[in-house]
């Protein structure tokens, strides 16, 4: 097998990675029985197994992982230019490859006598991290297929796999798995992210590759140590799993077995994570086309509701004055289909599969959803609007009942806010309803909302012109001569590659 690892020329954005569950059932294997629990104690370090039956909840077997990573950690083989290589840091013997044969694969080549290659960054970044101490911090993310049981370390750049029986647990194999996340393209995952990169349209290459010139001038040759991760994992079929490290915007899977843990894949996602707006790969319907047909269809009637456009921008930015609280309390969900797995970056409005095999860790398809949302957004609006003067007209209707109107008016009002202004002028409304001790409320919360809402669409204006100068400026410097994309020093991270 050919192991490439092309430059780097992606960054990450640091999300907090989904939390797994830690009483677990066994995961990509069919038709199992599930009265198998193995449950993990993080604070503790231990994990137990148990049979759990609708009569009785049985311990089998109790291991102290905890001890394990200890020992490992502690265990120093060598010491290699001042820096501490440990049983942790190198791995089992059983990893294929080991973590300084996977690092032996990055390009040795040197852009300049004054800049390291990507192999001597990688091995100093390792350097930096394992000379400092990093405890443990109680942070475990888990998956069990019901033969092994695979704990990711984050705090220690760390995985513990283990095989598991009624009658033992026993660790088989432990990787570090630090030098994965400072792959910046892909090894052994198709498309390649260039191809996806080129895919992109110009301004979004422009973007990644201007910020990460700003990234190497920042870094100006310091040292870097290996960044901090944080991880989740699921079980996929045939004894594969997967990881999805969310601090560094990388994926990578394994298979295990009693004899070796082979590394299948590793794939930087930031290219897949920058498509634009309603841009899709293999991925229908596209969603500009689906915003433009509702837009078009619906013309007259969100006119007449206040629901204009000039722009993209503006409906992007309807949408996130419309979002409420986080999608997700960590910016990810994520689940795993067997032979596949789905990553939903609910903040990012991006959603990605890959195949799960025991040969490659392909991306099958990635998809930018706002605009779906967006379309959604707005066809709720509309209906708000078009139902307001329903109840409105309802609630005049049943004047006789003083409590019903009030209700059904604060209700039409909720719906659209403008017709606080119509209520206010409606005498036959008011002389009914004027007596109440809830009148002057309604409508004082009628002004309020309707105030909100007016703020609410300068806010979208704002952030609109806001979103459209940023892209312009972006643009600008990439067409300027010597910025990124023009034959400048980021132009040439695109197409790099090395052994």
């Amino acid at each position: 097998m050919n192991y490439v690892i092309p430059a780097l020329f992606c960054l990450a954005s640091a999300l907090p990675a989904l939390d797994t569950p830690l009483i677990l059932t066994p995961e990509g294997t069919p038709n199992l029985s599930i009265d198998q629990l193995l449950e993990i104690s993080p604070n503790i370090g231990v994990m137990s197994y148990y049979q759990a039956t609708l009569q009785n909840l049985q311990l089998q077997v109790g291991h102290n992982f905890l001890a394990d990573l200890d020992f490992l950690d502690k265990r120093l083989v060598a010491m290699r230019n001042g820096a501490p290589y440990t049983t942790l840091r190198m791995g089992a013997p059983t990893m294929k490859p080991t973590a300084q044969e996977f690092l032996d694969q990055f390009s040795d080549d040197h852009k300049d006598s004054d800049t390291p290659s990507l192999r001597e960054a990688a091995t100093a970044a390792e350097n930096a991290f394992w000379s400092k101490p990093h405890d443990y911090d109680g942070v475990v993310r888990a998956a069990w297929n019901d033969e092994f049981a695979v704990l990711v370390i984050p705090s220690k750049h760390s995985i513990l796999v283990y095989a598991t029986s009624t009658q033992s647990i026993d660790m088989v194999a432990y990787l570090n798995y630090g030098p994965y996340l400072l792959v910046q393209s892909s090894f052994n995952s198709n498309p390649t992210p260039q191809v996806v990169f080129q895919k992109l349209p110009q301004l979004e290459q422009d973007k990644l590759l201007a910020a990460q010139k700003k990234k190497d001038d920042d870094d100006n040759g310091k040292t870097k140590e290996t960044p901090k991760s944080d991880a989740w994992i699921c079980a996929g079929q045939g004894d594969v799993f997967f990881v999805c490290d969310t601090a560094n915007n990388v994926v990578f899977s394994f298979v295990v077995s009693i004899r070796d843990v082979r590394l299948i894949s590793v794939r930087n996602m930031s290219c897949e994570l920058a498509l634009p707006t309603g841009a899709n790969y293999q991925s229908d319907p596209d969603g500009n086309d689906a915003l433009a047909t509702y837009l078009q269809k619906n013309q007259r009637a969100l006119t007449s509701a206040g629901l204009v456009f000039k722009n993209l921008y503006e409906v992007k930015a309807y949408l996130k004055a419309n979002s409420h609280g986080k999608s997700s309390a960590t910016g990810l969900q994520a689940n795993a289909l067997q032979d596949k797995a789905v990553l939903d970056f609910t903040d990012k409005h991006k959603m990605l599969t890959y195949s799960l095999s025991s040969s490659s860790l392909d991306l099958v398809a990635a998809r930018d959803y706002s605009m779906d949302e967006a379309v959604m957004v707005l066809d709720a609006a509309l209906s708000n609007k078009e139902a307001a003067p329903d109840i409105y007209s309802h609630a005049k209707a049943g004047l006789e009942d003083h409590a019903f109107a009030l209700n059904q008016l604060k209700f039409a009002l909720s719906l659209d806010p403008k017709l606080v202004t119509k209520l206010e002028k409606d005498s036959r409304i008011s002389s009914a309803l004027k007596g109440e001790a809830a009148w002057g409320p309604l409508l004082d919360q009628g002004h309020r909302d309707l105030d909100a809402q007016t703020a609410m669409w300068q806010a979208v204006q704002d952030d609109a012109k806001a979103m459209e100068e940023e892209d312009e400026k972006a643009l600008k410097d990439a067409q300027d001569p010597g910025k990124p994309g023009q034959g400048g020093s980021g132009g040439g991270d695109a197409g790099g590659g090395g052994r």
